[in-house]
Formats: C-alpha cells, structure tokens, sequence
C-alpha cells in the first residue's frame, strides 16, 4: 500500500534525485526517524522485524540513502516479490510470479518534490523489465493506492499506470507499457543533455 507525499519544506536539502544510494534494509538504518507524512507508511517501516512474522518482507525493503553506508533515510520501497531475486533465477528455473506488487512507497517530508519517487519507479520498471526477460511469467507492476492523492500521482507520472476497476485504489502497470515509457524517458534524459542548438536554445522537455 504505497504512498507518496507531495510535501513542501521551507529550507529543503539540495537536489538528490539524480543520485540516489539504495541498500537492502538493515539494521543500522534509522527507521525510528523517517517520516514521510503518512503515519500509515512511516509505521510499517518502523515496526517491520526481521525476525517477525513477515520478516520476508524485511529482505524485499529497500532505502535509498545520501550515501553509502548512511544511517539517514531519504525514502524507501517494499515489493512482493523482489525483481533482483527473480534476475539470480535462472532461465531455465520455472517462476510462477506473474505480478510485482510495490506494497509501499515513502519518501522523507524533506526530500519530497525532488523527483525521488519517480526516479525509483524508473529503477522498479528497468529490473521488472530485465526479470521478465529471463522469466516471461513476469508481466506487470500492481499497487495500491492509500487516497485519491497518491492514485493522481502515480497516473500523472506518464508512466501508463491503469487502475483496475471503476474506482477501485488498485493501479497496475503492464511490463510492455514499462518498456515504451523507459524508452520515452531515455529519450527525454537524451533531449536535456543535448548541446545547444542553432539558435542558442535548448531543447526543451518535460520533467518534474
């Protein structure tokens, strides 16, 4: 059950979109002081055991972090099942997993609106894309979204995210859909690093 906040700073930190950390969960990160704004997500990070009764859940949870090694979170993800265990998987291995279900999404209150959530979509979608390579089984990312505010966020990412149902919080998000949106994104990350044209100018793109 992801979320992600839209919340505003008056002194946020500098621009991490572009260079995010990730790690596996572990001990030594500072769970008990992230908070991304919705006490529903910032629990399940908080509470989550990995000697509980869904202590797998620990080892598909990961953070993204200012640097490697860091205590301090900037956000995290859970997925059921974990894509990067799917591509150990060899091909001839038969997978049954059809869908990868993003249980959670949360970036900290201080790093919101920096484009963190959708670069680490960008990442989900590439190694559900590489997963369903090996293993064709593999055919969509599902969610479910808290509100009607983290159902816009995801729909308005461009990414092809459909929901299941006539207003059901359920988004799915096929791999072949996930293929022409990473394709689109290459292009648009080309377009912002092109040089100057003619006429001075640069091309101009969408981004967040």
């Amino acid at each position: 059950m992801p979320s992600v906040g839209d919340g505003d700073t008056t002194n946020p930190p500098p621009d991490c979109s572009k260079v995010l950390v990730t790690e596996r969960l572990a001990p030594h990160h500072d769970r008990k002081s992230f908070t991304c704004g919705r006490q529903e997500v910032d629990d399940f990070l908080y509470h989550l055991d990995p000697q509980g009764p869904q202590s797998y859940l620990w080892d598909w949870t990961y953070v993204c972090v200012p640097i490697a090694g860091s205590p301090d979170i900037i956000a995290y993800y859970t997925l059921a099942p974990d894509p990067a265990v799917l591509l150990e998987i060899p091909a001839e291995d038969e997978v049954e997993t059809e869908t990868i279900v993003l249980k959670y999404l949360g970036v900290g209150v201080h790093y919101q609106k920096q484009g963190v959530g959708e670069d680490i979509l960008l990442s989900l979608m590439e190694q559900i894309v590489a997963a369903s390579a090996i293993h064709p089984t593999v055919s969509a990312l599902m969610l479910y979204a808290l509100d009607d505010r983290a159902m816009q966020w995801y729909l308005s990412r461009d990414f092809g995210f459909q929901q299941v149902g006539s207003g059901a919080p359920y988004l799915i998000l096929p791999v072949a859909t996930m293929k022409d949106a990473l394709v689109v994104n290459a292009d648009e990350a080309n377009d912002t690093n092109a040089p100057e044209n003619a006429s001075g100018q640069i091309d101009q793109v969408h981004s967040e």
